[in-house]
């Protein structure tokens, strides 16, 4: 079994699960320079540039979709290689142990910084160990900005554990002889014009659903569903390779009138009227596309493997687990120095992707206890 599924290892899934990790730093370093509190970070510099607060719009549209495709890509994998019971064995200890661990000891450090320079919060506690009990109280508000408990980044982590178990019964039936012909028939429909846009449609329902914290579970449970069905026949992966280009151009073309004026209107706008409906309609359809066209282009030019991949994919998850408690330490350094918003915003990447790679290396790597608490298999000791 295990040689199988390494027969069948997707580079071009390692290299985009990678970049798109990598991605987070400059991504959160911009919410830096983002004066609005609902771009939430934990250190605001004084200056504000509305080229990073595009920027940021732009990424949030299609990142978390990323990756949350690639993660059910990435299943389809992981179960096909395990038994039922070593696959939910293997999901607990990957993906939920790291997220208790890093509620309890990452994201700490991250909410306490704002009580050093926060206007009104200067002062409020005379050292971390006299704020950390204060963490651990649950308000309805989980963005950290009061201090309370809140998942941080790790709400991707405690999804994707919850969509792993939950939907297990159907990613199961997906596998099975009987829904062979319904893969092979969706597999053969998608080649038909514009078919491959249609899973828009169900990204737009799942839009008006309730959230959790912000966070909308059934419109990432969608796109970790669609990674998981796109490697469920060959067929899906070359209709994807082919229609990336003509994905990425409807992207791109969207981008423009999402930020200038469609963007603002959702804001304006009743929930559930036409106008919202067809604000829905452009951004699912826009991100349906970003995603795919990311996805094609990779699996079309990213199929390479080799030593410094073998790395880069050992050191994605703890470098995720890492890099935004290291981000809003040297963010917090870095807003008091006088300096231009680009420079500080080269400085703080270069120092945070520095330190995470150290961190990763130097602190996750070496020791058993810690390899366990970053989800990493024990069995794992060279490269």
């Amino acid at each position: 079994m295990e040689a199988t599924f390494r027969s069948t290892r997707r580079f071009d899934l390692d290299w985009l699960r990678f970049l798109a990790v990598l991605l987070l730093v400059p991504f959160h370093t911009a919410l830096v320079f983002v004066r609005d509190p609902a771009y939430i970070s934990y250190v605001k510099d004084q200056q504000e540039s509305a080229i990073l607060k595009t920027a940021v719009d732009l990424v949030y549209q299609f990142h978390m979709p990323l990756l949350f495709f690639i993660a059910g890509a990435g299943t389809w994998f992981g179960l096909g290689a395990r038994g039922v019971g070593a696959y939910v064995r293997e999901r607990v200890l990957r993906l939920l142990v790291p997220y208790f661990f890093g509620t309890a000891v990452l994201v700490p450090p991250m909410l306490y910084v704002q009580f050093l320079w926060k206007p009104g919060y200067v002062g409020r506690f005379r050292s971390f160990w006299e704020y950390y009990p204060q963490y651990f109280r649950v308000t309805g508000d989980l963005s950290g900005y009061a201090g309370t408990y809140t998942p941080g980044h790790l709400w991707f982590v405690l999804f994707l554990f919850c969509f792993s178990v939950a939907a297990l019964p159907l990613l199961l039936f997906l596998r099975s002889p009987v829904a062979g012909s319904w893969v092979a028939g969706a597999a053969a429909f998608a080649s038909t014009p514009g078919a491959v846009f249609l899973p828009s449609l169900p990204i737009l329902l799942s839009m008006a659903l309730p959230s959790i914290g912000g966070k909308n579970p059934a419109y990432y449970l969608i796109f970790f569903l669609l990674g998981y069905v796109a490697m469920a026949h060959p067929s899906f992966r070359e209709e994807i390779e082919r229609r990336a280009p003509r994905a990425l151009l409807v992207a791109i073309l969207c981008a423009p009138a999402l930020v200038g004026w469609l963007w603002p209107l959702g804001r304006r706008v009743a929930p559930f009227t036409w106008q919202s409906t067809g604000v829905g309609l452009v951004m699912s359809l826009s991100t349906w596309c970003w995603v795919l066209g990311l996805a094609g282009l990779g699996s079309a030019h990213l199929r390479r493997g080799g030593r410094a991949l073998d790395y880069l994919t050992r050191a994605s998850y703890p470098f995720y687990l890492l890099h935004l408690p290291i981000l809003t330490v040297v963010a917090h350094a870095a807003v008091q120095v006088p300096a231009g918003v680009w420079t500080k915003f080269l400085g703080i990447n270069l120092l945070t992707i520095l330190a995470t790679f150290l961190a990763c290396e130097l602190l996750v790597r070496r020791t058993r206890l810690a390899r366990f608490l970053f989800g990493l298999k024990p069995a794992e000791r060279n490269g």
